[in-house]
């Protein structure tokens, strides 16, 4: 298992296949990730040879933002501060951005400009996205596009 702290009591958690075949998540989690926050909540994205885990401190509810394709994403990119935590994930045909607010702050103008608002998403949209769809880029995506893009 591989903790990465991202940021303001965040982290990102890899674990192998290999460390999965003995347990589940939850258990691997309780017994080798000390140190992660009480009050955090776990987002799961299972894949064929392991899984990816967002252990996140409880703050603000996300905010979704569904775009048609790639490219109003990228210049919603170049207009946003690089250091949020966002997600990509695409789903049924559209491009989904997740976003983390820092505590109680507003989304960046930019995504509400480009991406026509804020969307409702499925109550347990990790496993939403897992089952319907696929985890393009994260936890830093705004930023990692800008960098791609640039």
């Amino acid at each position: 298992m591989n903790v990465t702290p991202i940021g303001n009591g965040n982290y990102y958690i890899e674990i192998s296949g290999e460390e999965l075949r003995d347990s589940d998540v939850a258990e691997l989690l309780r017994r080798g990730a000390p140190g992660l926050p009480d009050d955090a909540f776990y987002e799961i994205f299972p894949g064929a040879d392991g899984a990816l885990v967002f252990a996140r401190a409880r703050r603000g509810a996300p905010a979704f933002f569904l775009f048609p394709d790639i490219e109003p994403i990228i210049q919603a990119a170049r207009r946003c501060d690089g250091d949020c935590i966002t997600f990509l994930a695409h789903i049924g045909g559209a491009y989904c951005l997740i976003y983390y607010p820092w505590d109680l702050e507003p989304a960046p103008g930019a995504l509400f400009e480009f991406g026509g608002g804020s969307a409702p998403c499925h109550p347990d949209y990790a496993r939403h996205i897992a089952e319907h769809g696929k985890l393009l880029l994260g936890p830093r995506a705004l930023g990692d596009l800008r960098r791609l893009f640039a």
